[in-house]
């Protein structure tokens, strides 16, 4: 009697779709199997880490109408195109009786509705050969209960996929959602420890790389410059050959340094793995990530403009902009016009911003228009003020968050265990995570700023440290700047005056007339209270006087109780 033929084949998944035996494990039980029944094994094909969901080699014919796998294809990212393993295989079967597999699922597991279960029965009844497994006993795909049977698994293994995959995302959302990266942690300076609390900790050389990063970012450093310090200075401090302008966006754009994360609704909330060990502030962050996106000037514009006044000048005679000019080391702006068209009169609304050789009685620009300045400052220190008031909101929000996320977590199971339809799924889950974002957005302003509420005395302290720096022109470059854009709006530039408009408030600034000299006056000024507090922060006021030789004039006032700056004579 001649001995029956086979060929086994045997697949191992991605461990995307299931957990399955080792493709080792899976020969070895079919070629017992093969003993068992007395078959002679001719061959033995495999394909590792590949889905069960695609077709052999050489069927791309039938790949190319099959929508279904088409759209599967589309929606996951895949190392592999095809089973070489299975081509074989199918090729083989004019020559034996058998087809040996560990289950059904190793030779195929089809996306719903798709051709591919179609498409291999269709070449094992062409070449009379039956399916032997090891879990499920013999399957003859000629025959109609067999194939049904086949059939039926195949849809509910597809169905069970399903169902595990919206199960394993809902468990990493809310893993996220509860402040916990779900997949561990695979960013710069932080290093993944594990364990039940899911432990993370930081790198301290590279965490020194991450600081300089925000910091020269913070004082508007060209990227280009902060990319290349970076690999000057710390070029052993990155796994690959060198930081790149990625590394550079990656690190800025995490929120993980500061204590934060994203949750799976693209929320800030708090991370619980980084408490105590935050590398950066949360205001450091969000100010970089304006820088970032453009919502104050580019760090890369800043290169090409000698001084941040450009744009904010314009000629009060014709009104067209003033363009810098640099002698030596003075900085002057003049009028395009008069550089244009040669007008006297435009002539005469040039600006000088600094001086070379410093004066007992007048100075630039620069320093002149600084108690101008003075509102901004305080504007930040007004904005945690109002913070700390909200904190009675603070409840209410959190019960609506709580209220959202339960209706959320509810559509959610429902939708899992059939009870709810795609759409009305949908639905419910767009409205609810938006409303959650911005709920989780609101009580994360109010939680920092009443995190800081003791330190409102040392912050008033800063802010009188900040205004003595201010007047004495001793801030830093970039903070000047920065409140220079904040708070004025246009400067109008004539021969002996310069009308100037802030958000606070307009103000008339006299030059200092000395001769051909026309510059502008120093001044003095006095804070009352004298400690600049009293019983409440925004009573204080601000007392300038300019003095213009030996005429002198108290003629501008910084309220910061209602905002405003005016002039007094």
């Amino acid at each position: 009697m001649t001995r029956k033929k086979a060929v086994i084949y045997a697949r191992q998944s991605s461990g995307k779709e299931e957990e399955s035996e080792s493709i080792a494990l899976q020969l070895e039980l079919c070629r017992e199997l093969a003993r068992k029944h007395n078959i002679d094994v001719l061959g033995e094909f495999h394909d590792a880490n590949t889905s069960g969901r695609l077709y052999p080699e050489g069927a791309e014919e039938v790949m190319a109408f099959d929508v279904a796998y088409r759209n599967w294809c589309r929606s996951n990212s895949l190392d592999k195109k095809s089973r070489p393993g299975l081509k074989k295989v199918l090729d083989a079967l004019p020559h034996v009786d058998f087809l040996i597999v560990y289950e059904m699922t190793r030779l195929y597991r089809p996306v719903q509705n798709s051709f591919l279960q179609g498409y291999i029965d269709t070449r094992l009844v062409e070449n009379h050969v039956n399916v032997l497994t090891v879990k499920e006993g013999e399957s003859n795909p000629s025959n109609f209960s067999d194939s049904l049977v086949a059939t039926i698994k195949s849809h509910v293994n597809d169905n069970q996929i399903r169902l595990t995959s919206e199960k394993s995302k809902l468990a990493l959302m809310k893993l996220r959602d509860e402040g916990y990266l779900p997949t561990g942690t695979r960013m710069y300076g932080i290093r993944y420890i594990g364990g039940r609390e899911r432990r993370v900790e930081v790198i301290p050389e590279q965490a020194e790389v991450i600081k300089f990063v925000f910091r020269s970012t913070l004082e508007h450093k060209p990227y280009n410059w902060i990319l290349r310090e970076m690999n000057r200075l710390y070029g052993d401090r990155v796994s690959g050959k060198a930081f790149y302008t990625t590394s550079f966006r990656h690190i800025i754009a995490q929120p993980f340094y500061c204590g934060y994360m994203h949750d799976s609704h693209g929320a800030l909330i708090e991370a619980r793995q980084m408490r105590g060990q935050e590398i950066i502030s949360l205001d450091e962050w969000q100010r970089a990530n304006d820088i970032l996106s453009n919502k104050q000037r580019p760090a890369q514009r800043r290169k090409s403009l000698p001084h941040p006044f450009s744009s904010l000048l314009v000629c009060g005679y014709c009104g067209a902009k003033m363009i810098v000019g640099q002698d030596g080391e003075k900085e002057y702006y003049h009028c395009i016009t008069a550089l244009n068209a040669g007008r006297d009169e435009c002539r005469q609304a040039r600006v000088t911003i600094n001086l070379i050789r410093p004066s007992m009685f007048y100075t630039g620009l620069k320093k002149a228009v600084a108690p101008l300045l003075a509102l901004s400052l305080y504007n930040s220190l007004e904005h945690q003020a109002s913070m700390q008031r909200r904190r009675r909101e603070l409840d209410k929000l959190n019960v609506s968050l709580a209220n959202y996320q339960r209706r959320l977590d509810d559509a959610s199971a429902s939708y899992v265990e059939g009870q709810m339809a795609v759409d009305a799924y949908n639905m419910v889950h767009e409205k609810a995570n938006a409303r959650i974002k911005s709920l989780k957005a609101e009580i994360m302003q109010i939680e920092h700023a009443n995190s800081n509420a003791k330190a409102e005395e040392e912050r008033v302290r800063t802010f009188l440290t900040n205004i003595d720096m201010l007047m004495e022109d001793r801030l830093e470059p970039h903070v000047f700047e920065d409140l220079l854009t904040d708070s004025v709006r246009q400067i109008r530039c004539f021969y002996d005056y310069l009308e100037i408009d802030t958000v606070y408030g307009s103000f008339t600034l006299r030059r200092y007339m000395d001769g051909k000299f026309r510059n502008f006056p120093k001044f003095t000024y006095e804070i009352v209270p004298p400690d600049g507090m009293g019983k409440n922060p925004r009573d204080t006021q601000i007392h300038v006087t300019y003095i213009y030789g030996k005429n002198t004039s108290k003629d501008l006032i910084v309220d910061l109780r209602n905002m405003k700056i005016f002039a007094q004579n």
